[in-house]
């Protein structure tokens, strides 16, 4: 069978010429990679996120109102006149965005790495300008005037207050314009060891609680045996400085008291008579102990009490550490609180009982110092305090084990009381020496002197009874001691120092 005849092919000069052009693999290779670019699925979720932006930022351009130009108005009598052309329209920005505001003070070190908050911190003056039991020395404080704490915690406008919540503002703002001068009369003998074991251990929470509450505090200790005993009673005179509250607590050892009675008619008259009250401050006394006043001694007691009841806005308290808390009180319970129950009703305070772990120490304190009226406000306003700045970054460099910068704070005056406990942490034979070297510049304030010696009796010394608020001339022997533990830190010749312990884990 013949072929199909071919279709008509125009000659050669009729046919249209297809230029040569060279092959060129890489520009192949560059589109089929564009091409199975924009094919997957990447790349679609990237353009449909971009075109999902640019609409969401449209949508939110505030409308714009169409205005009709004169020469758009239709006229009867003649024809439409041809719109002018549209102005150029400006450049659209997107909308500016509010500054970030900066976050609290009390968050600033929150999460951040130890290393990155230390080299921004390189100069930084942890000392505010406060006493050392961590109160401010200026204005202010809840707007009843008196000192404002740097540790005090949150205003007390910032705490809900409850019903009645202006009269719980009036009676904390009067309180801070008055302050507050506490002193605590504490039985010393050997029943007593565990109590003033929890006393060294919680002092300082203690003073952070009443500093919370009313910056402008002061705190006294009078400690009683009884007559027969090597002494009778001892006194730490009101201060603000903490550092020898805590020395005259480390002093103290609970011994003596061979009978039952105890001489509590002269820690009373100590506290009473020889103490620097201020006139216009709200003055608490708190009696600590477990056995009454002897019994030819107990209308003494009460005369004592009565007297300083009398005062303005002077109150004594009791705190009996002996109870069982059963109902079945054995007759010496019951005669130690006969008396003590007595001793409240002529102070016009409260008793209360402790049991054997204390674990209700401070929640007494408070109570005993204002009053149940405001508790559960007074419980919220120490429950909203915030941890103090300087005291974190000071944490930081006790973390990061920087010894030099804390012995150069330790000598600014007063030095913050974050800075004394990170030399306790991190003590070694540096610190150990510029301590030394304070205490026995008497050149020096009160305060920082105290300060060091309580970091050497807490660590190498602390049998070492000096008084820095007596002159060194008379203690010339308790110096020397305290430098010969100093040197005993130092190694010999050729003996290798041992490496300090590692810093204890963040709080």
């Amino acid at each position: 069978m013949p072929a199909d005849k071919p279709a008509h092919v125009p000659p050669a000069a009729a046919r249209p010429v297809r230029p040569v052009v060279p092959f060129d693999w890489r520009e192949r290779r560059r589109r089929e990679s564009a091409r199975e670019l924009r094919r997957s699925p990447g790349y679609l979720l990237v353009a449909a996120s971009v075109h999902a932006l640019l609409f969401a930022w449209w949508s939110l351009q505030p409308a714009v109102p169409v205005v009709v130009p004169a020469e758009m108005v239709l006229r009867a009598d003649t024809e439409e006149l041809a719109p002018p052309l549209p102005e150029e329209p400006p450049e659209l920005l997107p909308p500016e965005l509010p500054p970030a505001a900066p976050p609290p003070e009390d968050q600033l070190l929150v999460g951040e790495p130890v290393v990155q908050d230390l080299a921004s911190l390189a100069d930084f003056d942890p000392r505010p300008a406060m006493d050392v039991l961590g109160l401010g020395g200026g204005a202010g404080g809840g707007g009843g005037g008196g000192r404002r704490s740097a540790l005090a915690g949150q205003p007390v406008e910032l705490v809900s207050t409850g019903p009645g919540g202006g009269g719980f503002r009036l009676f904390v703002d009067e309180l801070r314009g008055r302050g507050l001068d506490m002193v605590f009369v504490v039985d010393c003998t050997a029943s007593m060891d565990k109590f003033i074991a929890q006393a060294r251990a919680t002092i300082d929470d203690i003073i952070g609680d009443l500093s919370a509450v009313v910056p402008d505090l002061r705190v006294g200790l009078v400690a009683y045996r009884d007559q027969q005993d090597l002494w009778t009673t001892r006194k730490s005179d009101l201060t603000d400085n903490r550092y020898l509250i805590h020395n005259f607590l480390l002093d103290l050892q609970a011994d003596g008291g061979g009978d039952f009675e105890e001489a509590v008619q002269e820690g009373l008259r100590v506290a009473i008579h020889d103490l620097s009250w201020r006139p216009d401050s709200r003055r608490v006394l708190l009696l600590v102990g477990d056995a009454p006043a002897h019994a030819q001694d107990e209308p003494v007691a009460l005369s004592l009490v009565r007297g300083f009841a009398r005062e303005r806005d002077a109150a004594l308290s009791v705190l009996y550490t002996g109870g069982t808390g059963t109902a079945a009180l054995a007759e010496r319970d019951r005669a130690v609180r006969e008396s003590f129950t007595a001793l409240v009703r002529a102070g016009g305070g409260l008793l209360f009982e402790l049991g054997d772990d204390h674990g209700d120490l401070q929640a007494q304190i408070l109570d005993a110092s204002f009053g149940t009226e405001w508790r559960d406000e007074i419980r919220a306003l120490l429950t909203a305090r915030t941890a103090d700045l300087r005291t974190r970054i000071v944490r930081l460099k006790v973390l990061a084990g920087d010894r030099a910068w804390l012995i150069g704070h330790l000598e600014e005056d007063p030095p913050h009381p974050a800075v004394v406990e990170g030399c306790i942490e991190l003590f070694d034979v540096a610190i150990a020496q510029l301590a030394l070297a304070l205490v026995a510049d008497e050149t020096r304030t009160l305060t920082l002197r105290a300060a060091a010696l309580y970091v050497l009796r807490k660590k190498v010394a602390p049998g070492v009874a000096l008084d820095v608020a007596q002159p060194l001339s008379g203690q010339l022997d308790q110096l020397a001691r305290l430098r010969r533990e100093v040197d005993r830190l130092v190694p010999a010749p050729g003996r290798q120092q041992p490496p300090p312990p590692p810093p204890g884990p963040r709080r």
